[in-house]
């Protein structure tokens, strides 16, 4: 954050972090450390949990956004479900966009069609609906 803050190309009242997959729990992992100017989060298909946060860390200026597969092997119910608790604890501002109907990890990728892990699943619906609400979300958090 504070190399990124220090570009002149950077807005530092507009700083978001999007992750995918094991990105989608970095950016996870970042907020929970609660940095100076970070304003939004949007996880997709990110594996969440209840990591430990940094100490000092009371609540959670950030917003969050998890996009998430009902049907995510790598997310367990009890996983999810203790991350929106986590984040509820710290006074975040969270949003969480779940998808049913079987859909699976990565669903954002549609390289997923050549991968033959039966967990994997590129998803039109899911995908499209996920940017747009990120869209969507980015905008009003960043007052863009």
């Amino acid at each position: 954050m504070e190399t990124l803050s220090a570009s002149p190309l950077v807005d530092v009242r507009r700083i978001a972090a999007l992750g995918y997959c094991f990105g989608g729990r970095a950016v996870l992992d970042l907020l929970r450390t609660d940095p100076e100017g970070l304003r939004a989060v949007v996880s997709f298909h990110g594996l969440v949990d209840a990591l430990p946060v940094a100490p000092g860390v009371a609540s959670l200026r950030a917003r969050v956004l998890l996009c998430h597969a009902d049907a995510d092997p790598y997310v367990p119910p009890e996983a999810l479900s203790a991350c929106l608790s986590q984040l509820s604890r710290l006074r975040a501002h969270w949003q969480l966009l779940s998808f049913g109907g079987g859909t699976l990890h990565g669903f954002t990728n549609p390289a997923q069609a050549l991968n033959e892990k039966p967990q994997f699943a590129y998803d039109a619906h899911a995908a499209r609906a996920s940017w747009v609400a990120a869209k969507h979300f980015l905008e009003e958090a960043l007052a863009i």
